[in-house]
């Protein structure tokens, strides 16, 4: 939904996640990681760095090894 540009479908579903989310879930890192990296170009791209960070930082939170999280992390930075 952030790639269509539809932000309040992209929140629901952002929402949806994390009152679903456990720790412990068997869930494909690779998937959070595109998932929230996806998020954070999209608020990077209207210039809110400060969200983007916030994504990227919840995200790693649930893959902490994700590279493609730590790859954005260190260029926003």
């Amino acid at each position: 939904s952030y790639d269509f540009r539809k932000l309040n479908e992209a929140e629901k579903y952002h929402s949806k996640f994390k009152d679903l989310y456990r720790q412990g879930l068997n869930i494909d890192q690779n998937y959070v990681g595109r998932a929230y990296s996806i998020a954070a170009v999209y608020y990077f791209r209207l210039g809110n760095k400060r969200k983007a960070l916030q994504l990227i930082n919840e995200g790693l939170s649930i893959a902490p090894g994700n590279y493609e999280l730590q790859t954005r992390k260190r260029m926003i930075n």
